[in-house]
């Protein structure tokens, strides 16, 4: 199957997906209170029958004032219900998290119900994350704790899921977001990521749920952004291109044009490898995808190997064992660290445990561990993150991992993370 067939189908599914959604925020709530209204009238119409079966023959007053009484209470319970079903739909507030974070400062149970999201295991742990919950992270964005930052980061594809709107909010936040002693534009350039990830329910990006406009600001590049978040752009830009054509390729052109006055020749010459690879990669075969990508690895050029790194992705439906293949390589610790970054990120460590039941279940246990006992914070916090969704697929493998992350990890947050995980599996035990 050639590129450009996989890549309609996918459209077609974004599509549907994005259709489905809008259905069910429009009619949901209708349909509900429609089924209270229905069920009230047929309840209303079996005692009239049973009445008149009983030998009940009330007067045409009488009549009307019992129909009445009935109706009434069945269309305030049916108003009730869509009024409480919408604001179910777009405020779902869970009080008990929001309230210990604001009243307690809970910092460590607002990172525990962001590590739900991240893995997809709020909705059936019947979490319901609301408006207040999204006032508490717009504000801890606004802040200087950048590892909960992160997290909020890396849980938007699921909050985009629940309220849109306010998730582009926080998205809007960390697009501005600059850490001058260490970690420069890395938030902005994970708010631009966030756009095109598939939440863990497999639901629609956060680029297919809200407007055009609303998305196009945090896709322009500015003059203090980094080269990564450039690549982000483009990949972004790629992603959009299949219902936005003529509005991506302005903004992708308008960056060129800018980043070739305004960025080193490294720097440059990446960016326009990279836009040429995402076009082309659209028409090619899954083979040549694979062989153009094991090439940009060898590239003298650190940003065309970190492309290579962050687009394996593009192989892992048809072509897993290259994937592997690949990962193993780019994760090795010679490789520079911005290059083995894109391994730990959330695409890749799903494709990981999504492997773990499969005929490469050795392989990726192994290069799990050796994400998690990476040299670099960014890799073992990105790979743990995602790592808690082991939950599922194999939960001996995890209380494995939380005890190596109990002996051998030294950031404080993942031992705690790896220790509240231990003792929820303990506690299920029992």
């Amino acid at each position: 199957m050639s590129r450009r067939r996989s890549w309609s189908r996918r459209s077609l599914r974004i599509a549907i997906r994005r259709g489905v959604v809008r259905i069910a925020d429009t009619w949901g709530p209708i349909a509900e209170a429609s089924a209270v209204m229905v069920a009230g009238i047929v309840g209303l119409g079996a005692m009239a029958v049973l009445g008149h079966i009983l030998g009940y023959r009330p007067a045409a007053a009488d009549l009307a004032s019992i129909l009445a009484a009935g109706l009434v209470p069945i269309l305030v319970t049916s108003v009730t219900v869509y009024v409480v079903r919408k604001a179910a739909r777009h405020h779902r507030i869970l009080i008990e998290v929001t309230m210990s974070y604001l009243i307690h400062g809970g910092r460590s149970l607002l990172d525990e119900l962001l590590g739900r999201m991240i893995v997809g295991r709020w909705e059936r742990e019947s979490l319901k994350p609301g408006d207040a919950l999204f006032d508490v992270l717009a504000e801890v964005c606004r802040q200087r704790d950048w590892p909960l930052k992160r997290r909020v980061a890396e849980a938007l594809p699921v909050l985009g899921e629940i309220d849109p709107k306010r998730s582009l909010e926080i998205a809007g936040i960390l697009r501005e977001d600059w850490h001058e002693a260490k970690w420069k534009g890395d938030l902005r350039r994970r708010a631009v990521e966030a756009l095109v990830i598939v939440p863990p329910t497999d639901g629609i990006p956060l680029l297919h749920h809200v407007k055009p406009n609303a998305i196009e600001p945090l896709l322009k590049f500015r003059s203090t952004d980094e080269v990564f978040t450039a690549i982000a752009i483009l990949e972004v830009l790629h992603e959009w291109e299949i219902f936005e054509p003529m509005r991506a390729a302005r903004l992708q052109r308008e960056m060129l044009e800018f980043v070739d006055t305004s960025l080193p020749t490294e720097e440059r010459e990446a960016l326009h490898h990279i836009a040429d690879f995402l076009r082309d990669s659209k028409n090619r075969p899954v083979e040549d995808v694979a062989q153009k990508l094991q090439g940009m690895g060898k590239s003298p050029n650190v940003y065309v190997r970190i492309a290579a790194a962050r687009n394996i992705w593009l192989l892992f439906d048809k072509y897993p064992q290259k994937a592997f293949e690949l990962m193993e390589g780019f994760s090795e610790t010679t490789e520079h660290e911005n290059v083995r970054r894109p391994i730990a990120k959330e695409r890749s460590v799903r494709f990981l445990i999504g492997a773990i039941k499969g005929p490469l279940r050795d392989r990726a246990v192994s290069l799990l561990y050796k994400l998690l006992a990476d040299p670099d914070d960014i890799i073992r916090e990105g790979t743990f993150d995602m790592a808690e969704s082991l939950e599922d697929a194999d939960p001996e493998l995890l209380r494995e991992v939380c005890a190596s992350i109990l002996k051998n990890e030294t950031i404080q947050d993942l031992r705690e993370r790896a220790g509240r995980i231990m003792h929820r599996a303990s506690d299920a035990r029992q």
